[in-house]
């Protein structure tokens, strides 16, 4: 059973979680804001092992709108207490004028104690509503991560490679996309130039398929977008905004 606990202003601030065989309560999140109401950090047992294990914290634009982040990973933090003060990535997001929620792009320094190089940017596909529909690698195109929305809205993300969207990249995933390949489909479109099928999209396919981990646990616990993976359904909840509730 979860409980969601929130403050005399009606922000959420922690999220706890007693397991079915009543171990103990234990706090799997927690949120901290700022003056003016916005969440500025967020800290999150992930694996649910009693430790937190990830810690976010973020810096707005006047607007409200997302500009900086710093995430810690520490797997070995004991009990409740925070993360280490180790950066371990560092990801700035553009804003477009349109609203709040209009996403453009994100940058993602992978080692931030070593360089201030960001080696990795993407820009977001989004529809009407602003919600995120797609990740483009800004140097190559080619779609990194989509996103769906169940009839609730609840978001999920898959990698491209992962055809049947289970959260595994399995021997079913290049079946269907050979599948796609010998039938010039264009879902088989995976490289440029876009629009004819050939030898380069089933290489990319197979090297994206290739470089992340197959099996249970396949997709990164960060993505571009700020994913953090569900180990036991597999699934991805997307981070956009303020309040994350994990999905578990």
């Amino acid at each position: 059973m979860r409980t969601y606990r929130y403050d005399a202003w009606n922000r959420l601030v922690k999220i706890e979680l007693e397991p079915s065989d009543m171990s103990g309560v234990r706090t799997i999140a927690a949120y901290a804001y700022n003056a003016l109401h916005w969440q500025v950090r967020r800290t999150a047992d992930t694996d649910s092992d009693g430790d937190f294990d990830e810690s976010r914290v973020m810096v707005y634009s006047p607007a409200w709108q997302l500009l900086h982040e710093e995430i810690q990973f520490d797997d070995e933090v004991g009990g409740e207490t925070q993360p280490t003060p180790t950066v371990d990535l560092v990801a700035q997001q553009v804003g477009g004028a349109r609203g709040l929620d209009d996403a453009l792009y994100r940058r993602v320094d992978d080692d931030p104690g070593v360089d201030a190089v960001y080696e990795r940017g993407f820009f977001y596909v989004t529809d009407a509503s602003f919600s995120v529909l797609a990740l483009l690698n800004d140097t190559t195109g080619y779609v990194h991560e989509r996103v769906g929305y169940g009839a609730y809205g609840e978001p999920e993300a898959w990698f491209p490679e992962d055809i049947d969207r289970d959260g595994d990249l399995t021997f079913f995933d290049v079946s269907a996309y050979n599948a796609w390949f010998n039938a010039s489909d264009p879902r088989a479109d995976f490289a440029r130039p876009w629009g004819t099928i050939n030898f380069f999209d089933q290489s990319q396919f197979q090297g994206g398929f290739n470089s992340k981990e197959r099996g249970p646990g396949g997709i990164a616990d960060e993505g571009p977008s700020g994913t953090c993976q569900d180990r036991r359904s597999r699934r991805v909840v997307v981070r956009h905004r303020a309040v994350l509730l994990l999905g578990r």
